[in-house]
């Protein structure tokens, strides 16, 4: 079982984060990237989120929690990303897909469903 760890309180404009104890290392040795970087099909792990109290609600109400699996469904240049987690389909705005940090899992889904 993952643990959850915060870290330390923010000084004055800074916001808090909370991350999976281990993502420092991320699958596969793959570099971290914001939700928003990712094209639609790729298949990747929620390593942390930046944010305050008010997005750490938010986001975690919907599933999006350190060490979650989710799959891009859209990525428009515009507007909010539909995101896949636990069968469930979500959109998240920008603003909230800059703060969510993930490790992708692989190259992504070609239209006929197969790796690239």
């Amino acid at each position: 079982m993952k643990r959850l760890q915060w870290t330390t309180p923010p000084a004055a404009g800074e916001h808090y984060a909370i991350e999976d104890e281990g993502s420092e290392a991320s699958p596969g040795g793959a570099a971290s990237h914001p939700l928003h970087e990712l094209r639609p099909g790729t298949q990747a792990v929620v390593q942390g989120i930046d944010g305050g109290y008010g997005i750490l609600d938010r986001l975690s109400a919907l599933g999006l929690v350190p060490g979650t699996c989710l799959q891009i469904l859209r990525n428009p240049r515009r507007g909010p990303i539909l995101i896949q987690i636990h069968n469930t389909r979500v959109a998240v705005g920008r603003g909230q897909a800059h703060k969510v940090r993930t490790a992708p899992l692989g190259e992504p889904l070609t239209e006929e469903g197969r790796w690239q």
